[in-house]
């Protein structure tokens, strides 16, 4: 459980740094106490179900990704990537589809022209 409370601690400080936001300005939102966070982020106190859903609401961040394990991963820690919100992820699937789908149709208008 050390673990669990330690990754979940770690993911809501990231997000919360790559933001701009202060322990003072999430518990805020939250209606939560700065020191909640702080107790969070240091992987000394776990969240109810509650808090997670409405923590990864705000963050506009699916549940799920805030249990993902990221010192595993091979970024040195000044390289800190911070994750993708749903928002940007939509985005970018729609803005690919469009080049995806334009370019499939440039091809095939370039092929029936060849073969007029």
């Amino acid at each position: 459980m050390v673990q669990i409370k330690k990754v979940l601690g770690d993911n809501i400080r990231r997000l919360r740094t790559a933001r701009g936001w202060t322990q003072v300005y999430l518990a805020d939102v939250l209606e939560l106490t700065p020191s909640f966070f702080a107790l969070v982020e240091s992987g000394q106190r776990g969240m109810s179900l509650e808090t997670i859903e409405a923590t990864a609401k705000v963050f506009d961040v699916p549940v799920a990704s805030l249990f993902i394990d990221h010192s595993s991963t091979k970024i040195p820690a000044d390289k800190d990537i911070p994750l993708l919100r749903n928002s940007e992820l939509i985005s970018l699937k729609q803005r690919l589809l469009s080049e995806i789908q334009k370019t499939i149709s440039d091809s095939v208008d370039s092929l029936m022209e060849k073969t007029d």
